[in-house]
């Protein structure tokens, strides 16, 4: 099974080696500790991933750890829920941006009509 360092999981994932202690001080990771030096397995490589695609994505250090603990199938129900939810409240926020362009413009005058 391959083997990581911190320097190699923060290198390959654009993060600093805080966060990563970060998320050990958490308990996000558990990495392997030989003396000082922090083993990472591939599996802790790929749970990197997840935590740095599912933070882009919007979604909190609390969720995302909430969603480890899930099966798969219910995984993709709480994402799929989310999404939904993230769609009806983009959709509700773009209505209310056009009702106020709209309110705007009706404040601005009619140009003149230009005399023949």
């Amino acid at each position: 099974m391959a083997e990581y360092g911190i320097g190699d999981l923060a290198a390959e994932f654009h993060l600093t080696y805080r966060t990563l202690r970060f998320w050990e001080q958490i308990g996000i990771l558990n990495p392997e500790r030989r003396g000082l030096d922090r083993i990472y397995t591939t599996a802790d490589r790929d749970w990197v991933r997840n935590v740095v695609a599912w933070s882009a994505a919007g979604f909190s250090l609390r969720e995302i750890e909430t969603m480890r603990s899930m099966t798969p199938a219910v995984r993709e129900d709480y994402l799929r829920k989310r999404l939904s939810a993230i769609q009806s409240d983009a959709d509700a926020a773009y209505a209310n941006q056009c009702r106020a362009i709209e309110a705007v413009m009706a404040t601005i005058p009619e140009p003149r009509r230009a005399h023949g």
